[in-house]
């Protein structure tokens, strides 16, 4: 009985020691440059920034500027653009649980 207490608090110590490495480990946004995309003969510049997973900065640069100028959505991705309330010009997410967030900000103002 005593061993059975002492392996069960050992795996509550180890399961709670996991836990906390898995906190201080989360994925910290990433800066990812900045991109200037001309559409109707205007030149506007955004900050791009990764969010909650890794994804490659020309990843991120390429599909945001694709949906920029174009609104084309790659496909299982979800874009939409920032409304008044957002800081954010224009956001991209990855169609999966806990899947890359890209998020365009304009530069010169505040966010990102």
């Amino acid at each position: 009985m005593t061993r059975l207490l002492l392996l069960l608090a050992l795996a509550s110590a180890l399961v709670l020691a996991a836990g906390a490495e898995a906190r201080s480990t989360a994925f910290k946004p990433r800066k990812c440059g900045e991109i200037t995309v001309r559409k109707n003969g205007r030149d506007s510049t955004y900050r791009i920034t990764v969010f909650q997973a890794p994804l490659a900065c020309t990843t991120a640069q390429t599909t945001m500027t694709r949906f920029l100028l174009s609104a084309v959505v790659p496909k299982h991705w979800v874009c939409r653009y920032g409304h008044s309330g957002d800081a954010w010009a224009a956001t991209c997410g990855k169609i999966a649980t806990n899947a890359p967030i890209i998020r365009a900000y304009v530069v010169g103002k505040a966010g990102g």
